[in-house]
């Protein structure tokens, strides 16, 4: 700059005075040149920047100077000077930039030289979209516009004559230290330096005259009231919609801020760009400003930002997926029918998991490179799970909305990873550009989820619920991709068996694309708890699911643990991976009832997130600790096991808080092997004690509360005699008091007879150990009719009214296949009460609480009767029912056979009972085992005694009870939709002293606070105002009961 003004300098006397003007004009155009090619100024033509002068003449040299540099930059910038009666009415999609420069001495605060009908204009204009540049004292007319309230005007004002000063002023582009708007595009290229701050700063004016005339604002004046959560800045911005982008020169706090832009809001569309710091002075009252240039080039700096900003107008094309049915460009991918459920807003998607989501087709090219903002509304139940064999140290992310393509080098992505890390990811000038945020995404909240392009102040933000979480610099445009937007899932696939890994789990609400980049004002926080209900249409046809057994809503359910009654409930948690019907990142799951057959699946209660449970939270139980269940589970990283604790939140043992660890990992001396913890008290004294296995047979550690701690020093509780018996590893074991005596269950790994529940009775010792009356254990379910897996597992016990309640998981044997296709895996067997016999023999019945709580459909009740052949219990009948008989048992063998092929026998000849399905259609899940044949051999001769039978049938899951005293479960899959008769049956004469038979009509598992369904437009499948499926088309209805129902979106009336 100084070798042009030594040009312009030696070139004025050539022409003398009186062409002086002329040759300004001249060389200020050969001066643009260079300044285009030094800073890089843009010489193409751009949508117009005004120069906003009032309709008197400009009464300060600072006035003139700003005019007529504009002027001279106006082929540059496409500029015109305009007065006032110019703005009326005029279209800010012609003239993007309004500047409007006001610099007087003796100017009086609030006293502008413009009427009011001009400042309607200017706000007339802003609120369509135009942009303002306010310099000086033209900086109050951002309240005076409406643009901000009156409360929140400048605070500091400077108008006076000022004198000469030696020190350098300039703009501090760091906001109190903690905000730094440096790569901010309104800086590019300025020249910096120190000057004795301590810190970089813009300078604007050298040694000379300084005139001072400031227009700011002082965070810290107790009249705007601004907090210091987080800090002032933050307050202000928040309450303004606004972002401070610079100081005066020295200052490092909230005293001066005056370079601030007032971003976009709903009413005011266009930006508002205030410098009203006193350094910004166009004519250094004819003195050689060292730094001119930099005036200069933070004018053209700004003018070129704002006019370069994308605002919202008419032909501009936003993109809305409002996923509640209404979009038909939707292609919808899973194994289950698309489901919607109530959302953040109206209706979202609620994904499975493992299988569904969707591709939205959209058109892209209407999408905005410069300025564009990315929203999306989503609710998580769980983490997906992207690896199966180990919890993620280093994460990978799949999709929650995005159309990323990496291949093509596109589009963008909002991501997930299996710990909850998440981020924004798109595609900045062809390169792949990161945002993460430093926070978990949380579960069970509505989050709001917005990234921000905005190429001119060459920033990417991150937003969660309104909030900033992360920031970074671009230095290009954002690279749209091909608009097949995914949503639930990334465009790889990654699997397991038959399982997507990479597939979200809960519910997807809108996603926008907006061309603009949003504020806080236009993000949105929603503070109610989400749900996450599995609609009725998921499991419709399902012929297989158990609704009065307990089991969670869908997916997978391993073993039940802590059975208690608190707060006038049943809770019962279980092993549960709500990412699909698969074994894997195991969560506590929680289900509530009122009598153990209604059941309502409540939040998950532990999750795993610490870095002790990274791979999953395993088993364990309840102890009570003053008087309320705490939960000890076992948590497991990658390496070893350990036991923790978790404490209620609040009465309905809905949410839990973790405590840490309690027992930090297996003793010294014992197989690594180490789960499933179990508390009790005796002899004064609280325990634990843990499956473990020592010397490769099962065992369990005993650990003892002592001063706040438990032991850990390799005690064990009992242990088995040999491997062949008592197996090589006890899972799930229990410890109750019955009486003066104490029932101990485990349920080994690797016994001969492979994996059973077990139990032994006896006493426990003094020291905390446990005598079994016979080292020889018993079988839990009815001998013989469990091995293998097969059968009721790993009961969780829990004792109310003097009772001893018991119940466990009882596995489907499916195919990993089969459980995709049905959408769940596993149920729990029906509640039994359980005693001890004089001689130490569990006896077993169906629990009355619960048999109590079904509800009764059709019913049908015979006095005694000969019976030789078969007898019909119609009109009991279908895949939901219960029989109560009681036979003389004499020679012959009789029992209960139901649908068509499947019969209860019992043989007064060996005292048997077997569940036959071998004849019966069915998917087979024991082929090579039982193949359909289930025996068990009762302890005591039958013949010439009365013989009470008690079936309980629901859909896959058979439970036989047997004199009140035997019992064993058994999983069948009927696939004969027509068979569903219920008879009694003799193959010789017998005597039928009663039988009591009922239809259960119970609707199964709720969600959590399940909420309506929508059935999807188009569909010709008939629903039930329930939202069942009641067939695939209306026909002409007569094969319907008479109601109401619902079909493709209309009602339907069956008479």
């Amino acid at each position: 700059m100084i070798v042009i003004r030594l040009i312009v300098e030696n070139v004025y006397p050539l022409y003398g005075c009186n062409n002086i003007n002329n040759m300004k004009k001249l060389i200020s155009i050969t001066i643009l040149s260079l300044l285009s090619l030094f800073f890089g100024f843009s010489t193409a033509t751009a949508q117009r920047i005004g120069f906003l002068i009032p309709n008197e003449l400009l009464a300060d040299d600072d006035e003139k100077a700003a005019q007529e540099w504009f002027e001279n930059n106006a082929a540059t910038l496409d500029g015109k000077i305009l007065r006032p009666h110019d703005i009326i009415n005029i279209n800010p999609s012609k003239t993007k930039v309004i500047w409007v420069n006001i610099d007087r001495v003796g100017l009086k605060k609030g006293s502008l030289p413009f009427d009011w009908d001009t400042i309607s204009a200017l706000s007339n204009y802003v609120k369509a979209g135009g942009n303002l540049y306010l310099t000086k004292e033209a900086a109050q007319i951002v309240s005076m516009i409406g643009r901000i309230e009156s409360k929140y005007a400048p605070n500091i004002y400077g108008n006076g004559i000022g004198g000469n000063n030696p020190d350098t002023w300039g703009i501090n582009g760091v906001i109190g230290s903690l905000y730094d708007h440096t790569c901010h595009a309104i800086y590019a290229g300025l020249r910096t330096g120190t000057f004795n701050y301590g810190h970089t700063v813009y300078p604007m004016i050298g040694d000379g005259i300084k005139e001072d005339h400031n227009c700011m604002w002082d965070f810290n004046c107790k009249s705007y009231a601004l907090t210091e959560t987080p800090d002032k800045v933050y307050d202000f911005e928040t309450k303004t919609i606004s972002s401070v982008l610079g100081t005066w020169q020295h200052v490092t706090d909230f005293a001066c801020a005056g370079l601030i832009e007032f971003l976009p809001t709903g009413e005011y569309k266009g930006s508002v760009l205030v410098n009203g710091i006193g350094a910004y002075e166009f004519q250094q009252n004819k003195t050689n400003n060292l730094y001119q240039d930099n005036i200069w080039k933070l004018t053209y700096n700004s003018l070129s930002y704002l006019r370069d900003k994308d605002a919202a107008f008419p032909d501009e094309k936003d993109i809305h997926l409002s996923l509640d049915g209404t979009d038909n460009n939707i292609t919808w991918k899973g194994v289950h029918p698309i489901e919607y459920v109530s959302a953040a807003i109206g209706e979202g998607l609620r994904t499975d998991g493992y299988s569904s989501y969707g591709i939205a087709t959209t058109d892209m090219s209407g999408v905005k490179t410069k300025a564009v903002s990315f929203s999306i509304w989503c609710a998580i139940e769980t983490y997906p799970i992207m690896n199966i064999n180990e919890a993620e140290n280093t994460p990978t992310y799949t999709t929650i909305a995005g159309d990323l393509d990496r291949t093509a080098k596109k589009g963008f992505s909002f991501q997930l990873s299996s710990q909850g890390d998440w981020r924004f990811v798109c595609y900045v000038g062809g390169w792949e550009t990161i945002l993460k945020s430093d926070s978990k995404l949380p579960t069970y909240t509505w989050n709001h989820l917005v990234a921000t392009i905005d190429r001119n102040a060459r920033k990417l933000i991150l937003y969660h619920n309104g909030k900033q979480v992360a920031q970074r610099t671009i230095n290009n445009d954002f690279t749209p991709g091909n608009g097949d937007i995914y949503i639930g899932k990334s465009r790889d696939e990654l699997k397991a068996g038959p399982f997507n890994l990479n597939v979200f789990n809960g519910i997807i609400d809108d996603i926008d694309i907006y061309n603009k980049v949003l504020t806080h004002a236009e993000m949105d926080v929603k503070n109610d708890t989400p749900s996450f209900p599995v609609a009725a249409t998921r499991f419709a046809k399902d012929q297989f699911r158990p609704i009065y057994h307990g089991m969670p809503a869908a997916n997978w359910t391993n073993e039940t643990h802590g059975l208690t009654y608190y707060n006038g409930k049943y809770h019962v948690f279980f092993q549960k991976n709500a990412n699909g019907p698969y074994m894997a990142h195991l969560h506590w799951g929680h289900l509530t009832s009122k009598n153990l057959t209604d059941w309502t699946e409540e939040r998950i209660a532990v999750a795993p997130g610490e870095n002790y449970d990274l791979k999953g939270c395993w088993s364990g139980a309840l102890m009570l600790v003053n008087g309320k269940p705490n939960i000890i589970y076992t948590g497991v990283d990658n390496a070893r096991a350990r036991i923790i604790q978790a404490e209620p939140v609040d009465e309905d043992l809905a949410e839990w808080n973790k405590k840490g660890v309690i027992i930090d990992g297996c003793p010294q001396g014992l197989s690594d092997d180490f789960r499933d913890p179990f508390y009790f008290e005796a002899n004064g004294e609280k325990y634990i004690v843990v499956g473990a296995a020592k010397n490769g047979v099962g065992a369990c550690t005993l650990h003892r509360l002592v001063n706040g701690t438990w032991s850990n020093d390799g005690k064990i509780f009992f242990q088995g005699t040999n491997t062949t018996m008592s197996g090589t590893f006890w899972e799930m074991p229990t410890v109750t008091r019955m009486g003066n005596k104490w029932l101990f269950t485990a349920t080994p790994l690797n016994t001969g007879g492979g994996v059973r529940t077990l139990y032994w009775t006896g006493n426990i010792n003094v020291d905390g150990t446990f005598s079994p009356d016979s080292p020889t254990p018993h079988q839990l379910e009815l001998e013989g009719s469990s091995h293998d897996g097969y059968g009721l597992l790993s009961p969780s016990i829990m004792q109310k009214d003097g009772r001893t309640i018991l119940m466990g998981i009882v596995p489907d044997k499916l195919r990993s296949e089969d459980n995709y296709d049905m959408g769940w895996a596993h149920t729990y067997s029906f509640p039994r009460e359980v005693t001890l016999s004089a001689d130490g023999m569990l006896m077993q019945k169906p629990y009355d609480v619960a048999v109590a709580g079904l509800r009764i459909g059709a019913s049908v009740n015979k006095p005694a009767f000969q019976l030789n052949g078969t007898a019909s219990l119609t009109p009991v009948s279908g895949r939901a029912f219960m029989v109560n008989a009681t036979f003389s048992a004499a020679h012959a063998a009789f029992g209960i056979q139901f649908l068509d092929g499947a019969k209860v026998v019992v043989d007064p000849n060996d005292n048997s009972v077997t569940v036959n399905v071998a004849a019966m259609a069915r998917r087979s899940n024991d082929n090579g085992t039982y193949n359909g044949v289930y025996r068990g051999f009762l302890p005591v001769n039958i013949r010439n005694t009365d013989v009470k039978l008690n079936i309980f049938f629901d859909h896959s899951i058979l439970d036989v009870f047997v004199n009140d005293s035997y019992a064993f479960s058994v999983r069948l899959f009927p696939t004969d939709d027509a068979a569903d008769g219920v008879s009694l049956f003799s193959d010789g004469m017998t005597t039928v002293r009663n039988v009591q038979a009922s239809v259960i009509d119970n609707k199964g598992t709720t969600g959590v606070r399940l909420t309506s369904m929508r059935i999807p437009n188009g569909c010709k499948a008939v629903y039930n105002l329930q939202g069942e499926q009641m067939g695939n088309d209306m026909g002409n209805g007569r094969s319907l009961p008479h109601g109401l129902y619902i079909q493709n979106g209309k009602k339907r009336i069956v008479r």
